[in-house]
Formats: structure tokens, sequence, C-alpha cells
């Protein structure tokens, strides 16, 4: 079912204006001209049909509905803003580091890395030298067992190698 709301734009000037009191302080807040916030507002009135604000000399001045819409509205956005900053805090945090040696680093691996990153939107993500493994290292990929104090697990999977050669 479609929302019968206004545009974002237009409740997002309104807040401003409703919270500033003046068309070109909520502009310079916005990044926008005095005449597209106004314009905002108009769009908003006609769309609301009922009064929003009321001039008083140079100020724009509330009305029982516009303060009741802006309380609505101040709420709203800051909810908003509040789970949008949860969001990219929890992307923020994650990251993956991985300790291993420069021959695996360069193999075909690294495609499987990208993709992993990719699939698990980490916003950082590092290689470390495998000599130098510490507490902030999330993955060991190792050829031969490494010991880390105070590991938790470790996985070890074993490959058997065979030289490849070619008839002369």
């Amino acid at each position: 079912m479609r929302r019968h709301l206004p545009s974002l734009n237009s409740l997002v000037a309104f807040e401003a204006v409703g919270r500033n009191g003046n068309l070109q302080r909520a502009a310079r807040e916005l990044l926008v001209t005095h005449s597209a916030v106004s314009h905002q507002l108009r769009c908003l009135g006609e769309q609301v049909e009922t009064a929003l604000f009321e001039k008083n000399g140079r100020k724009l001045e509330l009305t029982p509905r516009g303060r009741r819409l802006l309380e609505t509205v101040t709420t709203s956005l800051d909810q908003i803003e509040s789970v949008l900053s949860e969001i990219n805090r929890d992307i923020g945090d994650r990251s993956l580091k991985i300790a291993t040696t420069p021959a695996i680093a360069s193999a075909p691996i690294l495609e499987y890395v990208a993709e992993f990153i990719e699939q698990n939107q980490l916003a950082e993500f590092s290689w470390v030298p495998i000599d130098q493994i510490d507490e902030t290292v999330d993955l060991i990929i190792s050829w031969r067992p490494v010991h880390v104090p105070g590991e938790k697990e470790v996985t070890h999977i074993h490959t058997n190698y065979f030289p490849v050669c070619s008839p002369g």
C-alpha cells in the first residue's frame, strides 16, 4: 500500500524552519537557497491543506497544528538519525584481520577473500605477516601449525602436495 505522505525534503525543510523560526537560517543549515526552502514549505502547505506558520514581521511562528506536526517530524527525524547512526557504527565495527604468509596472500585465495568481504559488508580488511600475530588477528591461514597464546579453536585442513611434471 502506498503511503500518502509529503516528500521527505519538505518535512526536513519544515522541521528546520520550525526549529529556527527563520527561512534564512534554515536554508543555511540545509545548504540550500531561501527560495528552495520556501518552495518546500509551500508544497507541504498545499498537501496538508492547512496553515502551518503565521508571519509575524520577519519571523515565522508555528500555528497549533504546525507545532503538533513539528513535534512529530522532529521525533521521527531524530529516530531515523539514531537508527542510521547505529547501522553505520555496526558496519564500521565490522573488520577482518588475517595473518598469513606472503605465498598464501598472493595465491588465488584473494578472490575468495574479496567475495567474503563483499558478502559480509566489511568496512575494514587487513593482512599481517604470520610472524606478527597478536590478539587483534581474527584468522590465521598457514601451511604449518601455529600456536597462539589463548587460542580457543584451531581448524587444520590437511592437504597433500605432489610434483607435477610434463614429459620432456
